[in-house]
């Protein structure tokens, strides 16, 4: 007989002993009768031990549901955990989860047969277009979120609109007669809760007790299981030192429970419910006052301190503090600029005014730093700022800003009684950097949209602006910075026709506060007036500026159809010579200027000089390059991101760009006009040298010339192969009317 089956008081048996018979005695049916004879409650213990894995497998029975069932439970999941992530402000799970969700109603509207989706699911849709598209987020709130949850919750605001189409009756169902209730939200945890018990009533193994648990020795197996998950962990420690006396089979055997045992489980529950502290009750506000006396609190987010009182005499010190802290690490710029705007009202002369509005105009595009381009309204106080600083300047003859001067005291600012001085300063710079920032405005704003329309609403103002810094610099005999904002004022007539140019003077009249200069003496026409600033330009201006104004003044006589007028000046001044060595901006202006001199020569039915002066800028590939009006498609090179943005920067505005289409137009027409004769006096004469004027004309004659079929025209470029195969069969009625016929 096995040693498991004697005595628990034995003392030749040890536990290691009984333990090792277990083991060993496991494996006959003959072996469980006898246990089951010795004790109901070995005999059990050991059949729990033998039969619990192979129980476990074959009693478990699986909840089986049809794919209605499961799809419904899947889409009410996947809503409830929309509506979960939504409040906790996770927009990136909500759109991972939202993608899933037309899958899964695509199949389940497959299955319902008219029934109508889940209410759950029209729920979800109605917060969700509540939350993103009425409530919807402040630029502050967005701010909070992360790069991810900030980009998911714009694209789903702009597709639950659309996609709410769909269900628009569910919804509007739903709005008359919402449900907000938490149960809906809870559906796909009681369902798979539901289906997780019942499947743990059904099949419920009878496992082995874990250590220090046994059935009692009666027979009662079901007593024996309840006895067990109803037990608490608690009552082995407390046994501890009874099971230590115990030895054998005889500590693996449950002991009866004592009367007190209730008592005892009672004061350890209670004793534990104590041991868990409570809140603490927030002290009165009084008592916090009465603590904190004497000390600084100090933390994250510190009181803060009152705001200095900012007088006259005290004003220099405060501008200097300002001026000390601009460019470094984490100051507000625009508490700079609220700052400087109170300083600005507190200032009591001319002279503390001037310095602070210079320090205000360069704090105000300082806030715009880092941007693509100024935003409108911080441009619109820019230029608002500059102008009250010329109309100081102007009221005051005896204040001058140069950038060569002295620094000034500060000191004696509030005592100023009218005296000439002369601030350090560029007020140059400033109108340069108000000229570039529209500029980017234009080239980052569609120009097909109002908007660019609108922004060029602002360009008389910013006209008005130069001429009235013009007229300062001639009454304060500034040479250098009179040369940089007549250059200025040239850039915006000098495209212009001189009707448009007309309108805007009229305006800039009517706008302007100053007196007249006697570079553009007012009532002067538009012609008379860009050849004073030019001239200017020539006799006082350094080379590089020279060369911009010379090549800006044959652009306008071009344009004006003074075509020998603006050949002239081209060929006398030598640019041609001394461009290619030019910066990147004075090569552009000289390609525009030699386009527009094509156009214009063409008008005046000067085909040769046309075809010469558009040859070299048409035979390349980069036309809009080479004029700045956009990225060409690069199939030989890759460009990188920095090359790129670079070219990006330097494209001039939609409204002074050339029209690429026409220039291609004149060109072939002049190529045409050349080649075609020269083609036919070949074949007439065989003993002629066959010489190609243009090469890239007569690329283009054989490639349609190899085409197998050829249908109607099309384009531009169409229309003048086909007016040039008519001219050389000899009919140029027919390639007349198919010049006449090309539509621009």
């Amino acid at each position: 007989m096995s040693r498991f089956f004697q005595n628990a008081g034995d003392s030749d048996s040890s536990d290691s002993d009984s333990i090792l018979s277990v083991e060993s005695e496991f494996s006959g049916d003959e072996q469980q009768q006898q246990q089951r004879a010795a004790g109901g409650a070995a005999g059990r213990f050991a059949r729990a031990a033998y039969s619990s894995d192979e129980e476990s497998d074959s009693d478990v029975k699986r909840v089986m549901k049809n794919p209605k069932e499961k799809h419904t439970d899947e889409l009410v999941k996947l809503a409830a955990d929309i509506l979960k992530a939504a409040r906790a402000d996770k927009w990136q799970a909500v759109a991972t989860n939202f993608d899933k969700m037309p899958s899964v109603v695509k199949k389940l509207k497959g299955l319902l047969r008219g029934e109508s989706l889940p209410r759950t699911y029209i729920r979800s849709l109605v917060k969700l277009e509540d939350r993103t598209v009425k409530e919807g987020m402040s630029k502050e709130q967005l701010g909070k979120l992360s790069s991810h949850d900030a980009r998911a919750f714009n694209k789903l605001k702009q597709r639950i609109r659309k996609h709410n189409k769909e269900y628009a009756d569910a919804i509007a169902a739903y709005r008359e007669n919402p449900v907000d209730s938490a149960d809906e939200d809870a559906e796909p945890a009681a369902a798979a809760d539901g289906s997780a018990s019942e499947s743990e009533d059904q099949a419920v193994p009878a496992a082995p007790t874990r250590a220090g648990r046994a059935v009692p020795a009666d027979g009662s197996e079901s007593e024996s299981n309840d006895s067990y998950w109803d037990s608490d962990e608690s009552d082995e420690s407390s046994s501890e030192s009874e099971d230590d006396r115990q030895v054998g089979f005889a500590r693996w055997l449950k002991k009866a429970p004592a009367k007190g045992d209730d008592a005892a489980k009672k004061t350890k529950k209670d004793r534990s419910q104590r041991s868990t502290p409570a809140p603490a009750p927030a002290p009165p506000a009084a008592e916090e006052e009465s603590e904190d006396d004497g000390f600084t609190k100090v933390g994250k987010k510190p009181q803060k301190p009152k705001k200095p009182e900012v007088t006259a005499e005290s004003l220099h010190e405060h501008l200097k503090a300002i001026t000390d802290a601009r460019g470094r690490k984490g100051t507000n710029k625009s508490e700079t600029v609220a700052m400087l705007q109170t300083l600005l009202n507190v200032a009591s002369n001319p002279l503390q005014k001037c310095k602070v509005l210079m320090a205000l105009i360069s704090a105000q595009f300082d806030e715009s730093a880092g941007k693509s381009y100024m935003p409108v309204e911080q441009w619109n106080r820019a230029q608002t700022t500059i102008n009250d600083l010329l109309a100081i300047l102007e009221a005051n003859p005896q204040l001058t800003i140069h950038e060569t001067a002295e620094v000034h005291d500060d000191k004696t600012d509030a005592a100023y009684a009218g005296e000439p001085i002369t601030l350090r300063g560029s007020i140059i710079s400033f109108l340069d950097r108000l000229d570039d920032e529209f500029t980017r405005s234009l080239q980052a704003i569609d120009p097909h949209t109002p908007d660019y329309i609108e922004r060029m609403r602002d360009s008389v103002p910013l006209y008005v602006t130069i001429a009235r810094m013009q007229g300062y610099f001639e009454r304060a005999d500034l040479g250098d910075s009179l040369c940089r904002v007549v250059l200025r004022r040239i850039e915006h007539l000098y495209y212009r026709t001189d009707q448009v140019n007309m309108q805007v003077e009229a305006a800039a009249a009517a706008l302007a506060t100053s007196g007249a200069s006697r570079l553009a003496p007012p009532g002067s026409s538009v012609e008379a007036t860009i050849h004073r600033l030019c001239t200017f330009l020539y006799e006082h201006a350094d080379p590089l500026l020279r060369i911009r104004a010379m090549l800006m003044h044959i652009f306008n006589h071009a344009l004006h159809k003074r075509y020998y007028v603006a050949r002239d000046l081209l060929l006398m001044s030598h640019i041609q010579e001394a461009a290619p060595q030019a910066d990147v901006n004075t090569q552009v202006l000289y390609n525009r200027a030699l386009a527009q001199l094509g156009l214009a020569a063409f008008r005046l039915g000067k085909i040769r000089e046309s075809f010469e002066h558009t040859v070299e800028l048409m035979s390349s590939n980069h036309q809009r390059e080479l004029l700045a009006q956009g990225v060409g498609q690069q199939r030989t090179q890759q460009l990188s991101p920095a090359e790129e943005q670079l070219q990006r920067q330097r494209q001039l505005p939609f409204h002074i760009n050339i029209n690429l289409e026409l220039l291609e137009c004149v060109f072939l027409t002049a190529s045409m006009l050349i080649e075609i004769p020269s083609m036919a006096a070949a074949n007439a004469n065989p003993e002629t040298r066959r010489s190609t004027t243009c090469r890239v004309f007569r690329r283009m004659l054989d490639f349609n010339e190899r085409q197998v079929f050829l249908g109607p025209p099309e384009n531009t470029r169409d229309h003048i192969m086909a007016s040039a195969k008519a001219l050389a069969d000899g009919n140029w009625v027919a390639s007349r009317d198919y010049i006449q016929a090309i539509k621009i």
